[in-house]
């Protein structure tokens, strides 16, 4: 899908200015804050489908989900004794028989 050929769904425009602490602000979309609203649930709609499509597309993305969902899913850990100028380093818990730099925590 070429997103040049299938642009997203239109997000009708649906301005609203309201007077917040003596200064006119202007929401132009107000459609989206309303809740319930079966126009604003029909705009996600075809906002999702639009997406899926688009990621469908992508041929790498099952990999790519694979990777988030393992992330997601991950235990997480903070090795404070490698940081780097006080900045801690994040990743992933693996077990002893992974880990190539030392000791799993």
């Amino acid at each position: 899908m070429l997103l040049a050929t299938n642009p997203p769904p239109f997000t009708p425009p649906e301005s609203v200015t309201e007077i917040l602490y003596g200064m006119p602000a202007t929401d132009p979309c107000r459609l989206l804050e309303k809740q319930p609203s079966p126009r604003r649930q029909e705009w996600l709609e075809q906002q999702n489908a639009y997406a899926r499509a688009c990621l469908s597309a992508i041929a790498s993305c099952g990999r790519i989900r694979q990777c988030v969902e393992e992330l997601l899913v991950a235990q997480v850990f903070c090795d404070l004794e490698r940081s780097a100028i006080g900045t801690s380093v994040w990743g992933r818990e693996k077990p002893l028989s992974q880990d190539t730099g030392g000791s799993s925590r």
